[in-house]
């Protein structure tokens, strides 16, 4: 894909629900399966980072996962919400997409009932390359 500012799309969020993206430059976390517990990073209560009020558009990379709800999602439709992603940020420091490494992995999930359990239907993968 080119190295442009890109939204993704994800079901709407419903009542204390929020999105979380744990964004990296490896596949590491693409070994979650359906029945894991939520009990360590990047899921777990406490490990998630929440910019301010508004998403600033960086997705922050590291061990943890960046947390998405309220005001910070933008709502698509009447199904769906997105958000719009125009750079990373690691280590405090923020780069434009121009600038981010040739390859990003998202895992996201959205614990739709609230038991910390990660389940079919409430995570997602997406590998994102971009052209050099």
């Amino acid at each position: 894909m080119k190295r442009e500012p890109f939204t993704i799309r994800f079901p709407k969020l419903t009542g204390k629900q929020g999105l979380k993206i744990n964004a990296r430059t490896d596949a590491s976390q693409f070994t979650l399966e359906d029945g894991d517990k939520a009990t360590g990073p990047p899921f777990c209560n406490g490990c998630s980072y929440a910019s301010d009020d508004y998403f600033d558009g960086k997705l922050v990379l590291g061990n943890f996962s960046n947390y998405f709800t309220g005001t910070r999602v933008t709502g698509y439709s009447n199904e769906q919400g997105e958000l719009y992603v125009s750079g990373v940020s690691s280590d405090h420091n923020d780069s434009s997409l121009q600038e981010a490494p040739d390859g990003l992995f998202l895992a996201c999930w959205i614990d739709r009932n609230g038991d910390s359990v990660h389940q079919v239907g409430e995570f997602e993968f997406i590998r994102l390359n971009f052209v050099k």
